[in-house]
């Protein structure tokens, strides 16, 4: 199948809802205990300043930003950092930004700055996101690690066989296998309650190959319904989400999404948005490593 068919049919399936609806007595239950309610969003919004960077290559990369609730983006977000800042890792520990040069980064197809991260360490190894402000830090969401597998219901498993089925079959003709491979609890909408996110592999033949990488959504408020997010319908290229923030505080977290194959990478900067990922802005920088999921 030709590149453009096969971007024709991923995007064909993430049009269609997997709906698998079960009717419970007291009506849907949510996937997961709410969340503490929010705190009011405007104070921070409009107080401050804060940037968040994607990780490349050891340098953080300025992707998105907001000037006292004004939004900008890519080398726009450079001129907000004082000298000697101080960034916070998806790691949970503190590096200091130290200008670098150019990134071998785009933002928006234009080029963007880079910084070094001083004191890192070991702390590298699987960095994807950098958080820097001069109010308060919002939570920074990353997936679990070491990676979990939590049991499915019925209706989660029901969506991703149908994701698998649908692009078996405009893949290679046929209905494709799933082996799950891990499990995300987060709040991406910010309405206090945990959706569900699934990696699901979708298999070909007896000899079990990965023909398909699918990110599948459960939503909290809404848990009959589980739904792909984003598909690699080449086995070669890893999709992923790297980070869940509300960066700009105004109650609605920004979804870091990063797609790497064998010779690039692409990371969107999206909002769930009636159940699918939004993208605000794209980065694209060179792929230096995959994950080995």
């Amino acid at each position: 199948m030709s590149a453009r068919g096969r971007v024709a049919c991923v995007a064909w399936l993430l049009c269609a809802v997997a709906c698998n609806r079960i009717d419970y007595p007291a009506g849907p239950l949510p996937t997961a205990p709410p969340l503490p309610p929010l705190a009011e969003p405007q104070s921070s919004s409009a107080s401050g300043h804060a940037v968040l960077f994607l990780v490349s290559e050891r340098l953080a990369v300025p992707l998105f930003c907001h000037d006292h609730g004004q939004r900008r983006f890519g080398a726009d977000c450079a001129s907000l950092l004082p000298t000697g800042s101080e960034a916070r890792l998806t790691s949970g520990s503190v590096a200091t930004l130290e200008p670098a040069g150019s990134s071998r980064c785009t933002v928006a197809g234009k080029p963007a700055p880079s910084f070094a991260l001083s004191s890192l360490g070991g702390d590298g190894a699987g960095l994807t996101a950098a958080l820097w402000s001069d109010a308060g830090y919002p939570v920074l969401s990353s997936p679990p690690v070491p990676i979990e597998l939590l049991p499915e219901t019925p209706s989660q498993l029901r969506g991703w066989k149908a994701a698998c089925r649908q692009l078996g079959q405009l893949l290679v003709g046929t209905a494709l296998g799933v082996r799950p491979v891990s499990t995300w609890f987060v709040d991406l909408d910010g309405d206090g309650v945990r959706e569900r996110l699934d990696e699901v592999h979708c298999l070909d033949g007896a000899a079990q190959k990965v023909t398909a990488r699918v990110q599948l959504l459960t939503e909290g408020r809404h848990p009959e319904r589980t739904v792909p997010l984003r598909v690699s319908a080449a086995s070669s290229t890893v999709v992923r989400i790297d980070l869940v923030s509300d960066v700009d505080a105004n109650g609605v977290p920004e979804v870091m999404v990063r797609t790497v194959g064998d010779s690039e990478a692409r990371i969107e900067l999206t909002q769930l948005k009636n159940g699918g990922l939004l993208t605000m802005i794209e980065a694209r920088c060179p792929a230096t490593s995959r994950s080995s999921r």
